[in-house]
């Protein structure tokens, strides 16, 4: 991070400039932390099992992270770690926060939600018995957690598996609700719930769905909620004898509704519900939308119902009817904040091949016909997976990405929506150029949609990975090679990096893991800043066999402009710690007056920066007409605008 400011030197001084002047300089800029040990050193009973989920403060200054770790028989605790200077520097002790793991004890992968202000966290986890499974919270409030996690579902017993629990939290941290599939018996589920209101959590869960009675499976749930926690919505497949149908249960007034709804049409082989259902929902919750992929004789159609007024409204068809040459599966839902607009996209197979559709819905209607934004299906042409989705809170702005298959290389491809119209596609790859195979296009947006970076891997005919990018601001820039060149001690090994973008979208960071000749891994950045993407940058430790380190991930707060990053490395021994997290901050230098200097004489200089620790260094331009020391600045030369002195 580096700004100038110029002072006028003589025998009655006055202030020059009030601002940051020098169009080639920028006072903002992205730097990394020193990475940080989070957990306590690997070893047989301290092994780290993937990396951690973090929750920050709106303000990305107070951050929770959470991990699994196993112990030498691989039963499973949960460990927790704070930063309360967004990451630069972390307890030095993480705590554990479930039971003492045992044969009957094992924690599964967390999920976590904190305030707005950071201080009141809830992490819950499913935890095995055997073939059968219990769900735990714990919170973190008034500086500690509790002493003991809640068991929030029935005790596990030869009938009973909680798993995969959903936790929807608010923005006070006073409330949460925690959503959850029950397998009961050999194969059937039904979906429970508990909530934590008025200081406590509820005694026992409350059955959502239909209970198993009848051979009813529910599954594939998935749930929204208000910003204050008070309005939950929950939606699930239930399929019985074969064909599924989707339900929905509502938490309001302090309560769930007291029988699902079935927003689906009745299951039948006309009306298959057969993919898990995309939902989105407005800051009250009082509006949803909701989309699933209904099979009709093997082929598959996209329905959806929508919730407004205290009903469910629907179903309604959003795609062309199934047919064989319109297959269309697994839709993804975007909306704007007030829920006023909401787009659908899904891929569809037209026969052999794929394409990619999207349908809005404005006004309470679905668009008659939906569109195709994919160049249209042929062999060289073949949509193979539907990537990302995102779209500004006005919802008028639109960006989707995809893999598709020409032939035989991988190629990513975007399209915008924008001005109430799509854009033609745009391939974003080059893979045709080396034959290569590009994967996993990985999304990131400013807050308004008006830019766009589009990050992901591609395998070299030598079989080693490399990253690329390519930007969209007013036009897509071009595919850039943002790793190194692809060698035997240079090979990007994870297939989906992770980017972030701050709120205006003129900061933007892709991070991945990278693989030496020996396999040993580092975590390595690369930063668009100002014009052009910055050479890798290592923000892990150099690789090696007692710090080989794994896939990271990356997390970002609501105001877009501190980002979290966190991996597991593996010691010699291959036992992995959380190695490490660093903290991406866009800093930027606030000056304050220039002061008043004559020859001979002495100002004072003061640049603060937005960055937590940061130290600020400042020097002269031109040590003849005069020199700094620390933020002293001593008059030479008398001149108007012959001082400059540069903060960084």
């Amino acid at each position: 991070m580096f700004g100038i400011r110029t002072i006028a030197v003589g025998s009655v001084i006055s202030l020059v400039t009030a601002s940051l002047v020098g169009a080639a300089t920028s006072a903002n800029a992205v730097e990394w932390s020193s990475a940080a040990q989070i957990s306590a050193d690997a070893s047989s009973t301290v092994q780290a099992q993937g990396a951690p989920v973090f929750a920050q403060s709106a303000d990305g200054m107070t951050v929770t992270a959470v991990w699994r770790s196993d112990n030498a028989t691989s039963q499973g605790v949960i460990l927790a770690n704070r930063s309360t200077d967004a990451g630069v520097t972390w307890q030095a002790n993480p705590t554990q926060i479930s039971d003492e793991a045992s044969a009957t004890v094992k924690a599964q992968t967390p999920v976590i939600s904190a305030s707005s202000d950071g201080d009141t966290v809830t992490v819950a986890w499913a935890s095995r018995s055997g073939e059968f499974g219990e769900i735990y919270a714990n919170r973190y409030v008034d500086g500690s957690w509790s002493g003991s996690p809640a068991l929030l579902s029935n005790p596990a017993d030869t009938n009973s598996r909680a798993g995969d629990p959903i936790l929807i939290g608010s923005a006070s941290g006073s409330a949460a609700t925690v959503v959850w599939r029950t397998q009961v018996g050999a194969s059937l589920g039904q979906i429970e719930s508990n909530g934590f209101t008025d200081g406590a959590w509820a005694n026992g869960p409350t059955l959502i769905s239909l209970s198993t009675g009848g051979g009813a499976n529910s599954t594939d749930v998935r749930a929204v909620g208000s910003t204050d926690g008070s309005v939950v919505t929950a939606v699930w497949r239930t399929i019985s004898g074969g064909l599924g149908a989707v339900y929905a249960n509502r938490f309001s007034a302090s309560a769930w509704g007291g029988s699902p709804d079935l927003i689906s049409a009745a299951a039948a082989s006309t009306a298959n519900a057969q993919s898990a259902p995309a939902i989105v929902t407005n800051p009250s919750g009082a509006q949803v939308a909701v989309a699933w992929q209904s099979g009709v004789s093997g082929n598959g159609q996209i329905v959806s119902s929508a919730f407004a007024s205290g009903a469910w409204s629907g179903p309604e068809l959003v795609s062309s009817a199934a047919a064989s040459a319109a297959n269309a599966s697994a839709p993804k839902l975007v909306a704007s904040t007030d829920l006023s607009s909401v787009t659908a996209v899904w891929q569809s197979r037209n026969v052999a091949n794929g394409e990619v559709y999207a349908s809005r819905r404005t006004a309470g209607t679905w668009a008659a016909n939906p569109t195709l934004i994919s160049v249209a299906a042929a062999s060289s042409t073949n949509v193979q997976s539907l990537g990302q989705v995102a779209s500004n809170p006005a919802g008028d702005t639109v960006t989707v990405v995809w893999r598709s298959y020409d032939q035989f290389n991988g190629e990513i491809y975007a399209n915008r929506f924008s001005s109430n119209s799509w854009a033609s596609a745009t391939r974003l790859s080059n893979a045709a150029a080396s034959n290569f195979q590009a994967d996993e296009p990985q999304l990131s947006t400013s807050v308004d949609g008006s830019i766009a970076t589009v990050a992901w891997s591609s395998n070299t005919q030598s079989f080693n990975r490399e990253v690329y990018a390519n930007r969209f601001d007013g036009t897509w820039s071009g595919v850039e090679l943002i790793s190194a060149p692809a060698s035997s001690n240079a090979r990007a090994s994870s297939v989906a990096p992770g980017i972030v973008t701050t709120a205006d979208g003129e900061s933007t960071s892709v991070v991945w893991k990278s693989a030496n000749s020996s396999f040993q891994g580092s975590v390595l950045s690369s930063e668009f800043s100002g014009s052009q993407w910055s050479d890798p940058v290592q923000i892990s430790s150099p690789p090696s066999a007692a710090a080989n380190a794994l896939d990271p991930v990356t997390s970002m707060n609501t105001a877009k402009d501190r980002v979290i990053v966190g991996w597991p490395a593996q010691n010699a021994s291959n036992q992995s710690a959380v190695f490490a997290a660093a903290v991406l901050t866009t800093q930027s230098l606030t000056f304050g007056s220039a002061p008043e200097v004559t020859v001979g004489g002495t100002g004072t200089v003061n640049a603060e920066s937005n960055a937590p620790n940061a130290t600020v260094v400042y020097t002269s331009d031109d040590p003849t007409a005069c020199t700094v020391d620390g933020n002293t600045v001593t008059g030479l030369v008398a001149g108007t605008g012959n001082c400059t002195i540069t903060a960084n």
